[in-house]
């Protein structure tokens, strides 16, 4: 029992570590059905609580211990990225990872038209669309309470490249939010379990090695949709 750690004042900075990480989970679950904004806001409020728990607004004497400082410095930093979150979400971002991505200026070269997509809610609906498209296809799959799918649509596909790449391509997607017996059908039908889930397809046929699950960067998609472009050739 000696090796066991004793109870003491160091519970209480574990009992707020394990209170704050409950928050964060609580924000994070939230994202699925709460507008960004607000969510950028939650992120927010938590840091700069977090940022005053920690000593950042505490004046500290001068026969503080080092730790002490430390504790304050990393208190200052968590304070400054709450108040990025609020300046992000107060101007209209939307993605609380990057909460002043949306104040890059774009020049007119970097316009780009926004992305559409057809909605389909059926299997044969769905394959006469593939079917008829005289481009490449791209199949995305999408719920509201996939955060996967959430951070593509405000991050990826609202990227100026990526815009003007996805405009060469005809974009089907399936919103399997309500996971209908039709939506069960077209799972199934492609050996899905569910989103988010992105395929491509040129002249009917899918391009079964191009499959991508999961989140993609604007890099990492733009290096992808260059993949497509090979294998539809």
């Amino acid at each position: 029992g000696r090796w066991l750690p004793k109870a003491g004042v160091w519970m209480n900075a574990v009992k707020a570590v394990f209170g704050v990480g409950l928050l964060a989970l609580a924000i994070w679950m939230l994202e699925r059905v709460v507008p960004a904004p607000v969510i950028m806001a939650l992120w927010g409020s938590l840091a700069i609580a977090c940022g005053v728990y920690l000593g950042a607004l505490t004046r500290l004497g001068s026969d503080v211990s080092g730790w002490q400082k430390l504790w304050q410095a990393l208190g200052v930093i968590v304070l400054l990225i709450g108040i990025v979150q609020w300046l992000g979400a107060l101007s209209g971002g939307r993605d609380w990872t990057r909460p002043l991505g949306h104040w890059q200026t774009s020049t007119p070269q970097q316009a780009a038209p926004a992305v559409e997509f057809v909605e389909v809610d059926d299997l044969s609906q769905l394959q006469a669309a593939i079917n008829a498209a005289s481009t490449p296809v791209f199949l995305d799959f999408y719920a509201d309470w996939c955060v996967d799918c959430i951070r593509m649509e405000r991050r990826t596909f609202v990227d100026a490249q990526v815009a003007n790449r996805l405009s060469a391509l005809t974009l089907i997607k399936v919103d399997v939010t309500d996971y209908t017996e039709s939506h069960q059908e077209i799972l199934g039908h492609f050996d899905l379990i569910g989103p988010p889930a992105m395929l491509f397809f040129s002249q009917g046929q899918e391009l079964a090695s191009q499959r991508r699950f999961g989140f993609m960067a604007p890099d990492a998609f733009l290096s992808h949709l260059d993949a497509v472009q090979l294998a539809a050739q």
